[in-house]
């Protein structure tokens, strides 16, 4: 049986057979001619009769589907059917009978070998001389390829899709006219913007400006072939308008012959690194500066250290020389009260930026009339600004203003504010301070005001910082370690109040507030103190300290003052000495051999014939708890090394 028997779709003989069989065709040279073409088309020819019986099959039909025309003359077209579309085909034949043509109907088919291939179908109704239907002529084209090529892009697609859209980074695609084309959700989220807000936009107008120049060039180089690809950090603008860091990746995206189609962006949030960026910086910046101004102050701390050194040790030598001129004696013990209580102050300020710092200092709180605290420290300083031909004037309430305090560390507050004062207000200048009750705010002011240099704007903001000193020339004259302002902050701040300072500039003066909580209600003071020694003849008086030098010296000043004075140079020597002598007053230190003052305390005070005395202690420790430990062990009192002369008198007298 031959391949291909008709393939015309011009009428037949009404002769031929309804259904089934060959239809006989003349044999002339155009039919050859016609069967020659079918034969050699690349796509699949076929003829079939109405019920669906396969009547010519060429070559190509063949390579197609894998069977040969023997295979399938005479045989149903639904030899190729896949499961489920027998229906399918029927509709088909259907429409054929009706007259209708079928085309470029894509459909799925099965190959001898059992494979599906994808095929385009066109099927045109077969007819005779008189119009009849017989059968039918369908052309069918091998897309397979094409379907494959065009399944595989679609998934190709999801799957870009799908990464595009899950990605954990901003992707945004941009035209080569710089218009935003495409955006994943990850890119709206972190601009704060949907889609809409993004696309058609250009990359700069979504670029903070002054990082859009830095970008432009790089994307000129890339557009230009200079380069593959570009990373960049940069701002880009938030939906509410602020910016947010992002790192961009950049690159083209090109067709098979190298043509670029568009680019194609990675950004990556990178505010949250930027910022801890920054605060490392900062933090850098910060450690270097206190570096600095620790260094400096070190520096300093040695030349403020030496300073009084230097005049004590002259007045030894002075006193070796000519001792014996009253004049010069005098002389030389004035300066050296001075350079003692200025290098006592170095040395407490030390200590106590040590205690603020490390937060062991404590208060001793309870009601304090602020005005008669104000009125007392600066009747014991007006000789200090006399000397210094400063005039020193107070503002004080006639009523009691009251706060809770620790009395001790309010007066440190305005003796340190007041040496300030002094060390920038040149002769012939004023310092007032003022205290005043504010009770709609519930505070109480204390201020103090001078005539002196003033502060520059820029120190301002930190004129409380440790360290911060106006003047760090050689050549400055007032001297300090930078430390008083800031204990002032931090003692206030402790008091629950607060500190600041104002000048209108150079030479305008200045001005330093504090604000402290003012209390409710005024009460009368209380204390309760042991019985005051009202003269020193016969007083006696007991010093336990174990440097021979400073214990000769304090019993020269007690003798001088009328005291009777015994020495003992160990702790068990003390107790021994105050069992026997019955003391008055002990003067002890805490740092002894054997047996240290806490423990001579103790025994005193069990002991019923000296548990009566006061006890003083005087010692080079000085911390928060070393006081607490000494007042508990049954001191009175406790002083720190060197202590003050006059108050050490006051204590006795």
């Amino acid at each position: 049986m031959s391949r291909f028997t008709e393939t015309r779709n011009s009428p037949v003989e009404d002769s031929a057979p309804e259904h089934g069989g060959a239809f006989p065709i003349p044999n002339s040279s155009l039919q050859g001619f016609l069967a020659s073409i079918v034969e050699s088309s690349d796509d699949a020819i076929v003829s079939k009769t109405l019920d669906g019986t396969v009547t010519s099959w060429n070559r190509a039909a063949e390579r197609i589907f894998g069977y040969t025309a023997d295979e399938m003359i005479g045989h149903p077209i639904t030899k190729l059917a896949v499961p489920g579309q027998a229906e399918d085909m029927t509709r088909i034949l259907e429409k054929l009978a009706r007259g209708e043509r079928v085309d470029h109907y894509e459909t799925i088919r099965r190959t001898k070998d059992g494979r599906m291939i994808h095929v385009s179908l066109s099927v045109s109704p077969i007819r005779t001389v008189a119009g009849k239907i017989i059968g039918a002529a369908k052309i069918v084209r091998d897309i397979n390829e094409r379907k494959l090529a065009e399944q595989a892009l679609r998934e190709s697609e999801v799957r870009f899709r799908t990464l595009f859209e899950q990605a954990a980074v901003g992707i945004e695609q941009v035209a080569l006219d710089g218009r935003i084309v495409g955006v994943n959700s990850k890119l709206c989220q972190m601009l704060g913007r949907d889609s809409s807000a993004l696309l058609g936009k250009t990359c700069k107008e979504i670029t903070h400006p002054d990082d859009w120049e830095r970008e432009e060039v790089l994307l000129d180089q890339l557009l230009a072939g200079e380069r593959t690809s570009y990373a960049v950090e940069k701002r880009c603008i938030h939906g509410s308008g602020n910016p947010v860091w992002v790192r961009l990746t950049s690159s083209l995206a090109r067709d098979p012959e190298g043509q670029c189609l568009y680019r194609i962006s990675l950004l990556e949030g990178i505010t949250d690194r930027k910022r801890a960026e920054e605060q490392n910086a900062a933090l850098l910046e910060e450690i270097r500066q206190s570096v600095y101004h620790k260094d400096e102050f070190l520096a300093m701390l040695a030349h403020e250290l030496r300073n009084p050194l230097a005049p004590l040790r002259n007045a030894v030598h002075l006193l070796h020389l000519r001792g014996e001129d009253p004049t010069v004696v005098a002389r030389v013990r004035d300066m050296m009260d001075r350079q003692i209580t200025h290098m006592r102050r170095l040395i407490d300020d030390l200590l106590d930026v040590s205690r603020i710092t490390r937060g062991t200092i404590t208060l001793n709180r309870e009601r304090t009339d602020l005005a008669r605290l104000v009125r007392l420290s600066t009747e014991d300083q007006r000789e200090t600004f006399q000397n210094s031909s400063i005039e020193l004037e107070t503002r004080l309430p006639e009523i009691p203003v009251w706060v809770q305090g620790d009395r001790t560390r309010l007066t440190q507050v305005l003796e340190n504010l007041l040496e300030n004062a002094r060390k920038f207000t040149p002769r012939g200048g004023k310092i007032e301070v003022e205290v005043v009750a504010d009770p709609a705010r519930r505070e109480a002011l204390m201020q103090v005001r001078d005539t002196g240099i003033g502060i520059e704007p820029e120190l301002l903001p930190r004129l409380f910082d440790l360290f911060t000193q106006a003047d760090r020339s050689l050549d400055r004259s007032p001297g300090g370690l930078g430390l008083g302002l800031a204990l002032v902050k931090r003692l206030v701040e402790l008091h629950d109040g607060k500190v600041s300072a104002h000048s209108a500039g150079s030479n305008q003066g200045a001005e330093f507030t504090v604000r402290l909580p003012l209390e409710d209600e005024p009460m009368a003071l209380s204390e309760s103190r042991r019985g005051a020694v009202t003269s020193n003849r016969h007083v006696r008086v007991l010093v336990v300290e174990d440097n021979r030098d400073s214990a000769e010296s304090l019993r020269m000043l007690l003798a001088t003052q009328g005291y009777e004075v015994a020495l003992a140079y160990t702790g068990t020597e003390g107790v021994e000495a105050a069992r026997r002598a019955r003391p008055d007053v002990v003067i002890c230190d805490i740092g002894l051999p054997g047996m240290d003052g806490y423990a001579v305390a103790r025994a005193i005070r069990l002991n019923p014939g000296t548990a009566k005395a006061r006890l003083i202690a005087v010692t080079g420790y000085g911390q928060d708890d070393d006081r607490a430990r000494a007042l508990a062990s049954g001191f009175d009192t406790h002083l720190v090394k060197p202590a003050d002369p006059e108050k050490l008198l006051g204590l006795l007298t």
